[in-house]
Formats: structure tokens, C-alpha cells, sequence
């Protein structure tokens, strides 16, 4: 039978680990997370502030008509390259979005850091449906895993 105190420790141990806890959700989750911004990227020709991208030059547009590619708005997608090569990283419990194709530093010169960011939209979106239900299943198992009788 569970006391109290013993259920306060789980609590505690729970909180102490819940940084690396986010982070493996995070992780498990990065394939959500990455094609949310390039199908942002792709279909809308936005940033993640929502910022339009603008338009091709017309040798560029050409170039894309003729390889059957999207050529009426910026996609960021010619290869593919750059669109495989992001992942996600963390800096002071921060979630950080960054490629490691050579383009990457010249993408950022050019239309901004907001490139590789998540909108306040999808950051919302994935923490109801992915976080909160994780980490409420994390107190659930807890929960459960304690019977205490008063």
C-alpha cells in the first residue's frame, strides 16, 4: 500500500526529469515537427512568422518549368537536399530547427532565420496534440501505479 509521501516522491521524481522527458517526446515526434514546416514551406511559401517568400526571378522560373517544379512562388525545394538535411536540436531548453546542407547559411542570409521556425500556431497544434497527451499519460501511469487509502 502507497503512503502519501511516497506518491509526493513520484510527483517530484516526475518533475525533476521533465526536461529530458520533453526532449524524448520532442525527438520521437521530429518527423511531425520537420514536415510541418516544410509543407509550410513548400505549399505556402511561408515563413514561420508568416512572412510570404516571395517569387522566383524569371531565369529561375524557367529553370523549375522545365524540371516539371513549382515555379509561381519560393519553395525552398530544388533537390531536396536542404529539406532532408534539418533536424531538430535543443539550446538552453530551447527547441531549435536547423539544416545541415552547405545552403542553409546563404537560405538564412537571404529570407531569414524564420525559415527553419515553427509557427506560434503549429507550436500550439503540436503541444495539444501531441505533448499534453503525452504528458498526461505520464500522470495517468502514475497515477495508477499508486493506490493510497486514507
Amino acid at each position: 500500500m502507497s503512503t502519501i509521501n511516497e506518491y509526493v516522491v513520484k510527483l517530484d521524481r516526475l518533475a525533476n526529469s521533465m526536461d529530458i522527458r520533453l526532449k524524448d517526446i520532442i525527438l520521437k515526434n521530429e518527423g511531425k515537427l520537420l514536415s510541418t514546416i516544410k509543407l509550410r514551406l513548400f505549399q505556402k511559401s511561408l515563413d514561420g512568422d508568416y512572412n510570404f517568400l516571395g517569387t522566383y526571378a524569371l531565369m529561375t522560373k524557367k529553370r523549375k518549368k522545365a524540371k516539371g517544379q513549382i515555379s509561381n512562388r519560393v519553395t525552398l525545394r530544388d533537390t531536396g537536399d536542404w529539406y532532408n538535411s534539418m533536424f531538430i536540436d535543443f539550446k538552453n531548453n530551447q527547441i531549435l530547427v536547423d539544416a545541415s546542407d552547405n545552403k542553409t547559411d546563404m537560405l538564412k542570409d537571404i529570407y531569414g532565420d524564420a525559415i527553419l521556425q515553427l509557427a506560434d500556431e503549429e507550436i500550439e497544434f503540436f503541444v495539444d496534440s501531441v505533448l499534453d497527451p503525452e504528458l498526461q499519460k505520464m500522470i495517468d501511469d502514475l497515477d495508477s501505479s499508486i493506490n493510497i487509502d486514507i
